[in-house]
């Protein structure tokens, strides 16, 4: 099995104080964004590689790959 990873939660800071910040992989167009306070910004490729999953990851989430296509799953029906 594969697995692709499309979201990451972060904490910076100690365990009673810090700073929380999120990356998540658009599944329609496969562009990874990050969640920061009140912004969203799109992430380009040369930040990826070394800062998406970095020390401060405390969350990585999965999806197995399978043989469904990423157009064949029901949005709606995740909510």
């Amino acid at each position: 099995m594969i697995y692709d990873c499309f979201a990451v939660s972060n904490h910076f800071g100690s365990v009673g104080f810090g700073h929380y910040t999120a990356y998540g992989k658009n599944p329609t167009d496969g562009v990874w964004y990050e969640f920061d306070d009140s912004s969203v910004t799109r992430v380009d490729k040369s930040y990826r590689r070394n800062n998406i999953v970095s020390s401060g990851a405390y969350n990585l989430f999965y999806r197995r790959r399978d043989n469904t296509s990423m157009e064949n799953i029901d949005f709606n029906a995740l909510k």
